[in-house]
């Protein structure tokens, strides 16, 4: 597959593997938006309409001046994105550290194309 143009939205909230990340993809000439944030990545994904989505599940959640660190924020992202008719068709692939087969099946439900272990992986 030719990367060139190809664009790439990586919703996580690990800035080290943001930038890991963000190193191989541009070395592979894919355009890389990231964000920690699900309300940012809607917008991201309306507005760039990225070919596909690598999504975290853990994602922090902000109430007021609290922040729920462990919320399964990635959940309500991917349920607005295949909601919505301007985002619908971008392919999401869940990109996590949860490993439950609930989670997996949750998430294959929701429309996710794949479903990745982080730890299992490497950038490359």
């Amino acid at each position: 597959m030719d990367s060139k143009n190809k664009k790439i939205l990586f919703i996580e909230d690990e800035p080290n593997l943001v930038d890991i990340y963000h190193v191989t993809f541009d070395a592979h000439d894919y355009k890389f938006f990231s964000t920690p944030d699900v309300e940012d990545g809607m917008v991201i994904a309306k507005t760039e309409k990225p070919d596909i989505i690598m999504l975290d599940i853990i994602l922090p959640k902000k109430t007021g001046d609290t922040v729920d660190i462990a919320s399964k924020q990635g959940f309500v992202f991917l349920e607005k994105v295949k909601k919505d008719p301007d985002t619908k068709k971008i392919p999401v692939v869940v990109f996590t550290n949860l490993n439950s087969s609930a989670d997996r099946a949750k998430a294959k439900q929701m429309g996710a194309i794949d479903y990745i272990v982080k730890a299992d992986n490497l950038p490359s």
